[in-house]
């Protein structure tokens, strides 16, 4: 019989958020075998272990990985088990993959799933595996360090160096929403500073990129040009550089050594 398997950070998802999931799977039961496993330390969930007990799944008890310091590895834990029942212990019986958690650190493991063909169904992300908030996209971005930015990348293609950094984790509908919505953060900070952007909003968010923004502006004085940079970057990328490397990276932009 095919296997339906839930995974939950219990430390992470209250119950009450887990149920309607767990409520979800269960109606197939007898279609498919639902295995579900839930993790973390008996301090933290305190009497929601005997909830989870009472529906049926297995406790992986982690106090002794979940301190403050070393809750990581607990998660690390969770994504060790999941991986290893889908490749090894049921391998081609799995139909369907829950992953629920409010940690951004699973989401490579969705993808990885995703990869294998596996429907997965998680927080916030559908059940191809792909992220549907730009509040998502933006903790991602934190998380892999992508954001704040503060290097060559400024320069290019925003959509380009957007999908490259999640690797087809978010769907390409979800980064043209974050982009959109950043276009409309920097366009309103360069009509405060008296900017024609009439030609700016017709841009396609595809198209975006420092250099397009530009030409579009017709900004050639460094001056100005380091000034628009460093809005451009605060407002797209999270963080502005130090004036200094500012008119550096322009500089060296301009002589084409960027």
């Amino acid at each position: 019989m095919y296997k339906i398997l839930v995974y939950v950070d219990a430390e992470n998802v209250t119950f009450s958020t887990f149920k309607p999931y767990w409520d979800e799977a269960i109606a197939l039961n007898g279609f498919y075998e639902i295995i579900g496993k839930f993790y973390g330390s008996k301090d933290l969930l305190g009497g929601t272990v005997k909830q989870y007990l009472s529906l049926g799944l297995e406790y992986c008890e982690t106090s002794a990985l979940s301190s403050e310091c070393h809750k990581n590895l607990a998660d690390m834990k969770l994504i060790t088990d999941c991986l290893h029942d889908v490749l090894h212990t049921y391998n081609t019986e799995v139909a369907q993959v829950y992953l629920l958690s409010k940690d951004y650190d699973f989401l490579p493991t969705v993808y990885k799933l995703k990869s294998l063909g596996m429907d997965t169904v998680t927080l916030g992300v559908d059940c191809r595996g792909n992220a549907k908030s730009v509040k998502t996209i933006i903790a991602y971005l934190h998380n892999i360090g992508f954001l704040p930015c503060a290097d060559s990348k400024l320069f290019d293609n925003v959509f380009e160096s957007i999908c490259k950094a999640v690797d087809e984790v978010f769907a390409e509908r979800t980064i043209d929403d974050f982009i959109a919505e950043r276009m409309l953060i920097f366009i309103s900070a360069l009509v405060k500073e008296g900017y024609d952007v009439s030609v700016l909003q017709q841009l396609n968010v595809r198209d975006i990129s420092f250099p397009v923004i530009v030409n579009v502006l017709g900004v050639t004085d460094v001056k100005r040009l380091a000034h628009l940079f460093m809005v451009f970057t605060q407002r797209f990328y999270g963080a502005a550089l130090p004036m200094q490397q500012n008119y550096d990276l322009i500089r060296r932009w301009l002589d084409g050594s960027v």
